[in-house]
């Protein structure tokens, strides 16, 4: 085989490898964003298993909350109850613009609380970690 072969073929390789491990994170970079600007304003543990969560948010107007769901996070991840301060109903979905959460979850003895999302954003289901929280 030829010099030219050789190092045509490198550069196939090589670019090809680069493609697959490049195209995931383009992917989601191309992925609809249901909110933005996630920032937390208050985490508190209570003894008892509740933990008090207050966070703001900018929602896009183009995405619709199917699911919002708290998650014990340990070998088997576990769906966890929680109580909307503001008396929102379960998977209330927010208008556009900025946005706030107030809930009190409870932890069920976990140490690892994640607050996940499921919105349908046109034709494309988007599931996303909105807060992941750890006992100190």
């Amino acid at each position: 085989m030829s010099f030219n072969k050789v190092l045509g073929l490198s550069y196939f390789m090589l670019l090809t490898v680069a493609g697959l491990s490049i195209g995931p994170v383009v992917l989601n970079l191309l992925e609809p964003v249901p909110y933005t600007d996630v920032t937390p304003h208050k985490m508190k543990w209570y003894e008892g298993d509740k933990l008090e969560l207050q966070y703001s948010f900018n929602k896009n107007g183009d995405c619709e909350l199917t699911r919002f769901s708290p998650i014990g996070v340990d070998a088997l991840p576990k769906y966890l109850d929680y109580t909307d301060n503001d008396g929102l109903d379960v998977d209330f979905d927010r208008d556009a613009g900025t946005q706030s959460l107030d809930i009190v979850v409870d932890t069920q003895g976990f140490d690892i609380v994640e607050l996940r999302t499921v919105h349908q954003c046109g034709d494309t289901k988007v599931d996303r970690v909105f807060a992941r929280v750890i006992r100190p």
